[in-house]
């Protein structure tokens, strides 16, 4: 009887082993888990960093030339998909893409206002353009806030050029372009969209 009991014992004891050790490879793995999960995170938000710091850098440079806009598109493109393949959340992928945006909208305002003034370099000016039209120009030149990268919105523009009765078909789809772009975040007419400045 009492090896019996002995042995109750130590299946119990062993059984009590079994279960701290079960309850301690348990906590490592939730503690493993746990430091996997907030190494992920820690990648994702400096993979945001410097994908925001990037992002605006390639278009900053755009207004001072280098690379093609074309190859400046593929670059965002490139690294909108590897922030999307490293499952950094959407809101922050928006706020890395947020002064890329900014820049696109500052892109179409300077096509607008070269379609406005009818220039075909936009370096240069439009000599054959009529002191009305140039004063128009600087106007709406002036709803620009290039520090901040503010455009004025497309139902903003379109009044106001059709107000000052120089609406045309080239000013009508860039607007559009840039309605679009604002509704989808894409570029409807990329084509016409690597060719601007």
């Amino acid at each position: 009887m009492v090896g019996a009991f002995k042995q109750n014992i130590d299946a119990s004891h062993a059984l009590n082993i079994a279960n701290a050790a079960a309850a301690k490879a348990n906590n490592d793995a939730n503690e493993i888990a746990r430091l996997r999960t907030q190494t992920v995170i820690q990648l994702q938000n400096i993979a945001y960093t410097i994908a925001k710091v990037n992002l605006t850098d390639l278009m900053a440079a755009n207004f001072w030339d280098g690379t093609t806009l074309k190859t400046r598109l593929d670059l965002h493109d490139q690294i909108i998909a590897n922030l999307k393949v490293l499952n950094v959340p959407d809101d922050k992928i928006g706020e890395a893409d947020d002064m890329w945006a900014k820049g696109v909208g500052v892109i179409y305002h300077n096509a607008i206002r070269n379609a406005l003034e009818g220039r075909t370099n936009h370096d240069q000016i439009n000599i054959e353009a009529s002191p009305e039209l140039r004063k128009v120009s600087h106007e709406f030149q002036e709803m620009l806030n290039f520090e901040q990268w503010q455009v004025p919105c497309p139902n903003e523009m379109e009044s106001f050029i059709k107000e000052k009765g120089f609406m045309n078909d080239t000013i009508k789809e860039l607007i559009c372009d840039y309605r679009h772009f604002l509704e989808t975040g894409d570029i409807r007419r990329r084509s016409v969209f690597e060719k601007l400045r």
